[in-house]
């Protein structure tokens, strides 16, 4: 799975730049990509590299795009979530592209809130938050992540 193809597949659901998730169709693809979560890590770093640190003239839109994408198969079945964090890592270990993961982590926030569960242990998680938080423009959408987990473990 590539950026390119991921962009070439949900072309046709974009509507004035954003995703939509009403258009007809946009479900079966969703359910059609690969279930390795590791195709998803592979997508975030190709799409922040390229997009973000390797790009003369950063791609905003386009890397967005990727984001929605990845926020659209979270919510199916939440196997992109590592995608999402390693885009939230890669922009606290790149803090000139920090503001480029905060609709990651919203979408991350809003999983955890409804009920999505993680791949990885809640306290690992809460600990990496923590950590993201310490960026001024990761902090707020960070620590909503680590309260909806903090509340889940504090049931």
């Amino acid at each position: 799975m590539t950026v390119a193809l991921l962009l070439t597949l949900f072309q046709p659901f974009f509507q004035g730049g954003y995703l939509d998730p009403g258009r007809p169709g946009l479900s079966d693809v969703l359910r059609n990509l690969p279930a390795d979560e590791r195709a998803y890590i592979a997508v975030a770093e190709e799409a922040f590299a390229d997009y973000m640190l390797n790009a003369g003239d950063p791609s905003y839109l386009t890397f967005e795009r990727i984001v929605d994408i990845l926020r659209a198969i979270l919510y199916l079945d939440g196997r992109s979530e590592l995608g999402l964090l390693r885009i939230a890592e890669l922009a606290h270990e790149n803090p000139l592209h920090a503001l480029e993961a905060t609709n990651a982590l919203a979408a991350l926030a809003n999983y955890y809130r409804s009920g999505g569960l993680s791949s990885l242990p809640p306290q690992d998680l809460i600990q990496r938050f923590e950590t993201y938080m310490k960026n001024p423009d990761l902090f707020h959408n960070s620590r909503e992540c680590r309260n909806a987990l903090q509340a889940r473990l504090n049931g």
